[in-house]
């Protein structure tokens, strides 16, 4: 099944929310791939996993979605009710996109390098 997921730690009660056409295995074990060797692209997520670890982070499934063309817009319900709340490791605040995220100046230095 595909749909809307949030990473959320135990710790602080923080979440990452993402959405997926994969299934929800799959995309779980490759943001655990990506935080484990630390290079995990949202790196607000990324910092609390190597502070409190993996055993504080958990996955759930928060929305299940039939039709893969409305998974980017229920991602963007789920982010547009918690956006305000300051309980989001998310840096963007649109659903599949960096719009609204500022790259550090080593990034777009990386990017401007590439």
């Amino acid at each position: 099944m595909i749909g809307i997921y949030r990473i959320r730690c135990i710790s602080n009660g923080k979440q990452y929310i993402g959405s997926t056409s994969v299934s929800f295995e799959t995309r779980w074990a490759k943001h655990r791939a990506f935080l484990t060797r630390g290079n995990h692209p949202c790196r607000h997520l990324q910092n609390a996993w190597n502070k409190y670890g993996s055993e504080q982070f958990v996955f759930e499934v928060v929305e299940e979605v039939e039709d893969p063309d409305q998974v980017t817009g229920r991602e963007q319900v789920w982010i547009d009710a918690h956006w305000n709340s300051g309980t989001l490791y998310n840096a963007s605040p649109t659903a599949g996109s960096t719009r609204g995220f500022r790259f550090s100046d080593e990034s777009r230095s990386k990017i401007a390098t590439a």
